[in-house]
């Protein structure tokens, strides 16, 4: 049955076979609790004593969804690479809310608490939209809760890895390199690495994803056909920073990765990177 399956899904996302990376650095994130990203502003901002939230729309869903943030509408119409930028809020409880754009019908509704002078990333993720695959679809909305670090971790580049992908056969993702290096992982869905060091992807032109035996190239930005490293580094403007890459799915059946440049400026662009077709 397990092989019916993975026939199935691996068809439908077009992927090769390789092997697998071996690490254990992650912090799991359990039901909506979560763990950080880290932005890199410049200059570092002064401590206020506030704190920051940032809300990325990740998730599959059936319609655009509006995002509110204590109760104030933050994203409207959102589409599945919609974020907000950085937003000042009180330290402690706040909540976020989705429905389905122009109703009031809560599809989320979470409350996380929040430390004074931190910056945060809270993701949904999941899908609400029509199983094509029953067995292997988790289904609902969930919120990938993170914590930011707004400095670069190193001198060069660091790279944070979820895993947002709701298939049972996409469990223990990795990040390598193309000859199998592991720059983080292995994750299961709703989990995210610690920060691990990027510097030796750059000495290649794309990033794979492995999970078992099979494995994903990503090498350009959708719709622009720029390469990953130099949309990057151009993002960056060639400067140290961190980065958080989520491996996705989208309801064409593919598994783009999603990518969140950690710091104050550009931090409400969703860098999309397409797996290489083969």
């Amino acid at each position: 049955m397990r092989n019916h399956i993975l026939a199935l899904l691996l068809a439908l996302m077009a992927v090769g076979l390789t092997g697998c990376g071996d690490s254990n650095d992650y912090n799991q994130v359990s039901g909506q609790q979560g763990n950080p990203i880290a932005p890199g502003p410049s200059p570092t901002p002064t401590p206020s004593g506030d704190a920051f939230i940032r809300v990325a729309q990740l998730a599959d869903t059936q319609t655009d969804v509006d995002v509110l943030l204590n109760g104030v509408q933050v994203l409207t119409a959102a589409e599945q690479t919609d974020a907000t930028a950085y937003r000042q809020v009180t330290p402690g409880a706040n909540r976020i809310q989705v429905r389905a754009t122009g109703t009031t019908t809560d599809l989320l509704d979470v409350t996380q608490t929040v430390a004074a002078n931190s910056h945060n990333t809270f993701v949904v993720i999941g899908t609400n939209t029509n199983p094509q695959v029953p067995t292997q679809r988790i289904s609902g909305l969930r919120l990938l809760a993170l914590v930011d670090s707004i400095t670069p971790l190193r001198a060069g580049i660091s790279v944070r890895f979820a895993n947002i992908v709701p298939f049972e056969e996409t469990e223990d993702a990795t990040l390598t390199t193309p000859e199998g290096e592991v720059l983080a992982g292995p994750v299961s869905y709703g989990q995210a690495t610690t920060y691990r060091d990027f510097t030796s992807a750059l000495d290649f032109d794309f990033v794979q994803v492995r999970f078992g035996e099979e494995y994903i190239n990503y090498e350009t930005e959708e719709g622009t056909n720029q390469n990953i490293f130099d949309t990057l580094a151009a993002a960056l403007n060639n400067q140290p920073g961190n980065l958080t890459v989520f491996f996705g799915y989208d309801d064409d059946f593919n598994l783009p990765g999603f990518v969140l440049i950690d710091r104050g400026t550009n931090s409400s662009e969703v860098y999309v990177f397409e797996q290489q077709r083969r």
